[in-house]
């Protein structure tokens, strides 16, 4: 009783949602108990009450010292490492141990149930018990559900109370099975720590049980704790504080040694009813410390009046508010056609394994299996392939907008190019299929793109074999790029500074994104055919405008002279006039909110843009930015008005041509879309 108040304050000082009320845990009591019974084994403890109780003080004490230090040391922050199959596992065998240890109480018996006596539950049945545990179960059930703000565990108990009593008046106690057997209430005498300390026969065995006992504690509470408050959490609370909450237990359990309390552990039953109550969460702990203050003074009588068949079922009410909802659901979803699709039963068979072990051997057992399993499943999430797709240059491009020509030598030349996308962990697990996918890589191929946008991260053993592989394709003449980092605080990129640095031609490129690495490669492929753009010819092209049409049609055109880095219009612009590249590289961005410009689309020689604003005169939707030094022309709104009248045939013409160049446009960035999708 000493330790549930301590751990109701210590819920009520933290004020962090979700509210998790602390006591004394079945698993922990029994590892005091074995301390209890080890020490009575050591000539200097045997028979000594002094020594035993201090023993517990300090296994106490120490229990919180350690807490408090997992939580100096971050080790909350593991929690979300924790797989939601365990989590629901662990909750189902929460609620399922309370069912079975009940279970006796309501056939009658006054002993708790275990699974490995079950055959021993019938002897001694007593139906009028059932009848008493179904109906506070029912009265319960049913006040959870229409009245969801309301006590149901305490609903649950009265109506057992009093349905208990209402049968014994009629048929007699005896055949409604027993009330709580409580003994008397009573202080244990305070040990005589000065004689103790100074006792020569305690010796290092007696500290080493302690040590020992206080480490497991530590490790099991706080895995029980963290597990209990992760799955008690609602979804309008705020994230879980792992390393908040086990301050919180350290502190109730240094709190509770000086009390002469049981180890704290994060406690559900009493959480459940207490969220659900009206009012504040201090509220509802203060009324719930009054009550336990009142039972402690003077309601010791009251309790022994409460029969065990209601108690279990207000047991049972409470354990069905903390069965995992989703495990239904997927239970539904795996048996309506989906087959074995792991989806579904991978989390079912997780569950089902924690639920087994925890009824069979117990919450400490559960946790080593939950945690066994999270390993388990983490490897098998690992254990993906990496590569998610490969395509080559024909079905994938950079968003530099080039020629009509380019565009269709690009098409003849596109198995040069291949760009492979990535995905999830690069580790030494995956580091094989990694090293085979590239080294199938062959043919024609000049450029092999690696896109790691999708890469979750990169360990030292990956980075070594994506260097080995870059050494070993450039022996057949293959440039490998490895795209999809940021600057240089990614700590992806980071990995690779062990191995790159010792090279002095970096055989492995790491560049921004895929669109400049595939860009790069395009230039390398036309770097043989692109020539200089003579300024006396046409300087683009539009489809059913002959040259001489285009020779008069550039007449309109005037140049615009634009060095590197300068900005030719910008989003929001009025638009008055489309532009063609002679020399140079233009760009269209979008700012993009704490993460710099986006490049939507690159201009070389002989692409024009800006065209929409021509037809429709509307603001401009993005930036135009020089790359490099830049001369363009530029055909404004009121010159290109002006050849309706001067040269019908030639506006017509072009109009057509303005058309046709953007719905190519707009199939080049529909396959776009479709090829990073």
């Amino acid at each position: 009783l000493a330790s549930l108040m301590v751990g109701a304050l210590a819920a009520l000082a933290i004020g962090q949602r979700p509210l998790m009320l602390s006591g004394p845990t079945a698993s922990g009591t029994l590892v005091v108990a074995a301390l209890v019974r080890e020490l009575q084994t050591q000539p200097g403890a045997r028979g000594s009450l002094e020594a035993t109780l201090f023993a517990v003080f300090a296994v106490v004490l120490a229990t919180g010292l350690l807490q408090m230090l997992f939580a100096r040391l971050r080790i909350g922050v593991a929690l979300k490492f924790v797989p939601f199959p365990v989590l629901a596992g662990f909750s189902n065998t929460v609620a399922l141990s309370l069912v079975v240890s009940m279970l006796p109480a309501a056939l009658g018996h006054a002993f708790p149930g275990r699974l490995a006596q079950i055959t021993s539950w019938g002897a001694g049945w007593l139906p009028g018990a059932t009848v008493v545990a179904v109906a506070s179960t029912l009265a319960g059930l049913a006040t959870a559900r229409w009245l969801p703000r309301a006590p149901a565990a305490f609903v649950a108990l009265l109506t057992g109370a009093a349905v208990h009593y209402a049968l014994a008046a009629a048929a007699g106690a005896g055949a409604l099975g027993p009330t709580l057997p409580l003994g008397p209430v009573a202080l244990p005498p305070l040990p005589d720590l000065q004689g103790l300390l100074g006792a020569p026969t305690l010796g290092i065995s007696y500290w080493a049980a302690i040590g020992q006992s206080a480490l497991v504690l530590a490790v099991l509470n706080s895995l029980f704790s963290l597990l209990v408050c992760a799955r008690m959490a609602a979804a309008i609370d705020p994230p879980l504080d792992g390393n908040l909450q086990l301050r919180t237990q350290g502190l109730g359990n240094m709190a509770a040694a000086f009390v002469g309390g049981l180890p704290l552990a994060a406690f559900g039953p009493p959480t459940v009813p207490l969220r659900a109550a009206p009012g504040s969460p201090a509220l509802s702990v203060g009324v719930y410390l009054a009550l336990l203050a009142a039972i402690f003074i003077g309601g010791h009588g009251l309790l022994t009046m409460l029969p065990m068949a209601a108690v279990a079922g207000a047991v049972f009410v409470a354990a069905c508010s903390l069965f995992d909802p989703t495990t239904p659901l997927l239970l539904r979803r795996a048996l309506r056609g989906s087959g074995a699709r792991f989806d579904a039963w991978g989390p079912l068979l997780v569950g089902a394994l924690v639920v087994c072990v925890g009824l069979l051997q117990g919450l400490a057992a559960a946790l080593f299996v939950g945690a066994l399993a999270a390993a388990c499943l983490l490897a098998v999430e690992l254990r993906r392939s990496v590569v998610l797709s490969v395509s080559d240059a024909g079905t994938r491009r950079s968003r530099r907008v080039r020629t009509a020509g380019d565009t269709r030598r690009l098409d003849e030349l596109g198995a040069a190019i291949r760009v492979v996308e990535l995905g999830h962990w690069l580790y030494f697990g995956t580091t094989d299929e990694l090293g085979e996918a590239l080294d199938t890589q062959g043919g024609t191929l000049r450029w092999l793109l690696l896109d790691a946008q999708r890469v979750d991260g990169i360990d030292i053993t990956a980075a070594r074999s994506l260097v080995q592989a870059a050494q070993r394709l450039r022996t057949r003449g293959v440039r490998l790029v490895l795209a999809g980092f940021g600057a240089g605080g990614d700590a992806r990129r980071r990995t690779f500074e062990l191995w790159v640095p010792a090279v002095g031609d970096p055989l492995l490129d790491i560049v921004g994104d895929i669109d400049e690495a595939l860009e790069r490669a395009e230039a390398d492929l036309l770097a043989g055919i692109e020539t200089a753009s003579d300024p006396s010819s046409v300087p683009f092209a539009l489809q059913g405008v002959d040259d001489v049409q285009a020779a008069r049609l550039l007449e309109s055109f005037v140049a615009v002279a634009l060095p590197a880095g300068h900005t030719l219009f910008r989003r929001g612009d009025s638009g008055d006039a489309l532009y063609a590249v002679r020399h140079g590289r233009m760009a269209l961005r979008i700012e993009r909110r704490g993460a710099g410009p986006l490049r939507l689309l690159s201009f070389g020689p002989g692409v024009i843009f800006g065209e929409m604003a021509l037809l429709d005169g509307r603001p401009r939707s993005a930036d135009a930015v020089a790359e490099v030094d830049s001369e363009l022309i530029k055909l404004s709104r009121e010159q290109f008005d002006a050849l309706a009248g001067t040269d019908p045939a030639l506006h017509a013409a072009a109009l057509r041509g303005i058309a046709l160049h953007l719905a190519s446009r707009l199939r080049d960035t529909t396959g776009l879309l479709g090829s990073t999708a």
